[in-house]
């Protein structure tokens, strides 16, 4: 790819394109994954902002702040699409100027060795030997061939240069345009400026909130007490640090991935668990229909003489019959919908919590199970069975990823402040230096 000093004689000072195309593919590749990164936290935060499982005095200025984050992300991921779009118009085009340059460059090797080895000779060609003169006529011939076709090739070379340069100079316009948006003011400058010199503070800040929505989880488990609302918020807030910190440049997006599955723990096991809530109430309520209807049938069986015809006309005929049974059947489910269920106490309480993650799945775990030995198994029950089965797998995949997270985060090192006290522990550190060397720096000011 390097031909030296010999891109003279195209009139050029060096290689003028001597960037590697897979380079420019690889850059390509790069901003394209930063820009699929950055838009999956926005998508992941304009979830956060849009469920309604955030309720109280704090609900709107999270879900705010949020969606402004949510936002600032997403332009960044234009500027990375912008970047990698124009670098792929870039790549093919910087490919051909190479092979054709290098295809210029070899045509005016050969003519220049042409033009070496047809220079006049040292001494004046005897003009009596006609043979000698014939021969020098042919050597000018020569010399000037190969020399016009080296000013051609030059010529060509020149309009090349051109041509590709242009390309370039566009190139190079549209991503400084994409980096002249709204994310190129003094404002965001001076938070940018904030977040890197707190970076520390802040991330201890995260890890404090996480760790004590770790500790109202575990409150949870051990004394089946509420809370895990707070936990969820707790974990909000470090969510909106670790993607302030990685969108900076001074975290990695693997700490903002893990807040993330641990918040959509929290609304995936509640939406499991009302489905099976209400699927357990649509079985009772049509246990409740079947046994007002079969009541009416038995009482018309059993009634005597003129009676007959009361109960018939009362509760027996298919009218009033259906009538009663759904009201019976709406009753019951609406019933079972608005029952607080709960699990057991003491050692056998907190087994059960540890199992489906709190006392209210433990307790509609066990109604979901006396119902089907009382009415026995059917679809509706098996299929709420599956969705508790389903809450307890989430509610134990987030125990081991929060757990697995404290431990690949900074803050457990033993050289820091939470574990100094087990000299041993800093299994972690080559994590911590994976992570490091992966840190997306994301949004960067132009």
């Amino acid at each position: 790819m390097t031909y030296g000093d010999d891109w003279g004689l195209l009139g050029q000072g060096g290689d003028p394109w001597p960037t590697d195309p897979y380079e420019v593919d690889a850059a390509v590749q790069h901003y394209l994954d930063l820009a699929k990164a950055v838009r999956e936290q926005a998508d992941r935060l304009r979830q956060i902002g849009s469920e309604n499982q955030l309720v109280g005095q704090y609900a709107p200025a999270l879900q705010g702040s949020v969606g402004e984050t949510a936002d600032l992300l997403e332009r960044a991921e234009g500027r990375f699409n912008t970047v990698a779009t124009q670098l792929a118009r870039w790549a093919p085009e910087l490919s051909a100027a190479q092979r054709q340059s290098r295809a210029l460059l070899s045509e005016a090797g050969e003519h220049h060795a042409t033009a070496v080895a047809n220079q006049p000779p040292t001494t004046p060609v005897d003009p009596t030997d006609a043979v000698a003169v014939a021969d020098d006529a042919l050597r000018d011939s020569r010399l000037q061939e190969a020399n016009d076709n080296l000013s051609t090739l030059t010529h060509r070379m020149r309009n090349l240069r051109e041509q590709v340069d242009q390309v370039g100079a566009g190139v190079a316009r549209q991503i400084r345009a994409a980096s002249d948006d709204s994310l190129k003011n003094h404002g965001l400058d001076r938070l940018r400026e904030f977040v890197h010199d707190h970076k520390k503070i802040l991330a201890q800040i995260a890890d404090v909130l996480t760790w004590v929505a770790t500790g109202i989880v575990i409150a949870v488990i051990v004394f089946g007490t509420g809370g895990l609302g707070l936990a969820a918020v707790l974990t909000v807030g470090a969510l909106a640090v670790h993607t302030a910190l990685a969108a900076n440049g001074d975290s990695s997006w693997v700490d903002v991935g893990l807040d993330a599955f641990a918040l959509a723990t929290f609304g995936t096991g509640k939406l499991l668990t009302s489905g099976a809530k209400g699927l357990l109430a649509a079985r009772e309520g049509v246990a409740a229909f079947e046994n007002v209807s079969s009541g009416a049938r038995t009482a018309l069986a059993d009634a005597r003489g003129l009676n007959k015809i009361v109960v018939w006309a009362k509760q027996s005929n298919p009218v009033s019959r259906t009538i009663r049974s759904m009201a019976s059947g709406r009753s019951r489910y609406t019933e079972v919908l608005n029952t607080e269920f709960k699990g057991s106490g003491g050692f056998r309480g907190f087994i059960e919590r540890l199992h489906w993650g709190d006392k209210e799945t433990a307790g509609l775990a066990k109604a979901v199970e006396a119902a089907a030995e009382r009415l026995g198994p059917g679809k509706l029950l098996g299929a709420a069975s599956r969705l508790l089965d389903a809450s307890a797998v989430t509610w134990k995949t987030a125990l081991v990823v929060d757990w697995v997270s404290k431990y690949l985060n900074d803050a457990t090192l033993y050289e820091g402040k939470i574990l100094s006290f087990y000299p041993h522990w800093g299994g972690n550190k080559a994590w911590l230096e994976w992570k490091e060397s992966h840190t997306v720096q994301a949004i960067s000011a132009p």
